[in-house]
């Protein structure tokens, strides 16, 4: 065999695409502890569902936060400084790097140019091309969209990580519109679940139930690892805005795991509630007897506050629980029962 055709049969890697040395985005491409967003389920077409997704979220968000703001360059925004012409310079024009600089360069007169003038002009290019080189590295880094769409970790999910917004004030405008109009904006999305979180003011009293104070909150997230020794730890703090003394609330618990073992419903209902869950039911239920006592709880929410009890009927709010994996996502939400569970395709129903 010549030696020719023993080249032609070792072929590089990267002759057929990228090689394993290729630049790629290394971000969070799924579900992680400490994220927030909107968990959303579909029926069968996740690609179909994550641009209905992305449209229905944008229209609303834009309605609440008006239209994000985005630059140029390739959708990113542009957090660099302007250095086009002003009024009365010459036009702009493209620089060594690509970017719009300014005509440094000056139309030398029929007579010549002095070397002074020549060196003012060297220097002026200088720093353009200095200037220009701090621009594109002051605004190479991305910046975060509004919501990028993430890998939940289960099939038929699909999880929209959002970014300086309430996803729980946003679902729940969304529902509201939706119920209030009947009109039907979507074809494949199920339900719309927020993963939210919370702010409480260092030193002060808890926080307010829907969206943060102002003057150096600490800001806890929706999610947390799906064990149940850090689920209540971290329940224990997340739940304060809502349910530890003086707030108090009924409520119920909507309770999901997928993918996941090692959470046993019950386990999880009876520490966050202090009373026994129904295993037949995918909601939330407790027994007559539990009723009939009038619904005192002794689990983590009856500790916050006595006052807190639970209703199935017409709860003020529902602790809405959803494991994936080994990720816990967690929400307090209004109108659970009024809004068919957060599903976009029954609200609109009459």
């Amino acid at each position: 065999m010549s030696a020719g055709a023993s080249d032609a049969k070792k072929r590089n890697k990267k002759r057929y695409g990228a090689g394993p040395q290729s630049k790629r985005w290394k971000g969070p491409r799924e579900l992680e502890v400490g994220m927030q967003g909107i968990l959303i389920t579909c029926n069968m077409n996740e690609r179909k569902c994550t641009a209905e997704a992305f449209n229905l979220l944008n229209e609303y968000a834009e309605e609440l936060y008006g239209p994000e703001k985005v630059g140029a360059r390739g959708g990113w925004p542009y957090r660099g400084p302007w250095v086009g012409p002003s009024a009365g310079e010459p036009p702009a024009s493209k620089g060594l790097l690509g970017g719009d600089v300014l005509l440094c360069s000056k139309l030398e007169d029929n007579d010549g140019a002095s070397s002074e003038e020549e060196e003012a002009d060297e220097d002026d290019v200088a720093a353009a091309l200095k200037k220009e080189v701090a621009q594109l590295q002051a605004g190479g880094a991305r910046q975060e969209r509004r919501f990028q769409a993430l890998q939940s970790g289960a099939n038929n999910v699909i999880f929209i990580k959002t970014h300086n917004l309430e996803s729980d004030k946003l679902v729940h405008h969304i529902l509201t519109d939706l119920h209030t109009t009947k009109k039907k904006k979507s074809r494949v999305i199920l339900r719309m679940l927020p993963v939210s979180s919370q702010c409480r003011p260092s030193g002060g009293p808890a926080g307010s139930v829907f969206g943060c104070h102002s003057g150096l909150p600490a800001q806890v997230t929706g999610t947390c690892k799906a064990f149940q020794e850090d689920m209540v730890k971290y329940l224990t703090t997340f739940l304060e805005p809502w349910f530890k003394t003086p707030n108090s609330a009924t409520y119920q618990i909507a309770f999901k795991a997928r993918n996941s073992s090692h959470n046993k419903r019950d386990e999880i209902i009876k520490s966050i509630a202090g009373t026994e869950a129904n295993s037949r039911s995918a909601f939330y239920q407790i027994t007559e007897r539990v009723k009939e006592m009038s619904l005192t709880t002794t689990g983590l929410v009856g500790k916050l506050n006595p006052k807190n009890k639970v209703d199935l009927t017409s709860p003020e709010l529902t602790i809405i629980v959803e494991v994936i994996k080994a990720v816990c996502c967690v929400s307090v939400v209004r109108d659970y029962p009024l809004y068919r569970k957060y599903n976009v395709q029954e609200v609109v129903k009459d």
